[in-house]
């Protein structure tokens, strides 16, 4: 929602683009206990955000779409993929950096696949999506915007760490369990 509001969103695209993030949290944690591809996660992503794009559309006419699409969207972009992937470059580890660049460019086509096959299908429908790349950076005074920032780094700040079992792979542990840290909601 506070990235909606950094994007010029109003007060129904910010709610929408808030519902829509529960609902990608839900749905990672739902998809990604099942052993889904991160790849097909993302496409629904896409799918998701250009549905709460479409709602916003519906509602509100005149209301910019391209803001809750950004908002949906940049929850998943793959930075902290990346970040991971230029600490084990820098340190040594060569070909996991690679396959860690590789994830963040794959996950991230996979939300441009979903983001392009939805516009195309409602398009194909009738309705007429415009989601543009001139999104506004808001008309709010720049202190509201550091404050909005602010949560914005609270929250990612703040994500939680599952842990669940996982079969095969050495004991993580002495204790004979086998156990993988899996972050979620977000890759």
């Amino acid at each position: 929602m506070a990235i909606a509001l950094l994007f010029g969103a109003g007060a129904v695209a910010a709610g929408f683009a808030f519902l829509a993030n529960m609902l990608v949290d839900l749905l990672y944690g739902f998809l990604g206990r099942r052993n889904w591809p991160a790849f097909f996660i993302q496409v629904l992503v896409g799918v998701l955000a250009v549905l709460v794009a479409a709602c916003v559309h519906a509602i509100v006419p005149g209301a910019d779409s391209s803001a809750a699409v950004v908002a949906v969207i940049m929850m998943m972009l793959a930075a902290m993929t990346s970040t991971g992937a230029v600490q084990d470059l820098m340190t040594g580890w060569h070909l996991t950096g690679l396959g860690r660049l590789t994830e963040g460019v794959m996950n991230t086509i996979g939300l441009i696949v979903g983001i392009r096959v939805t516009i195309l299908t409602l398009d194909a429908l009738g309705l007429r999506m415009i989601v543009g790349p001139d999104v506004s950076t808001g008309a709010y005074p720049l202190w509201l915007m550091c404050i909005i920032s602010a949560g914005v780094a609270l929250a990612f700040a703040g994500r939680r760490h599952d842990v669940r079992p996982v079969r095969g792979g050495p004991p993580a542990r002495g204790d004979g369990r086998r156990e993988a840290l899996v972050h979620a909601p977000f890759p």
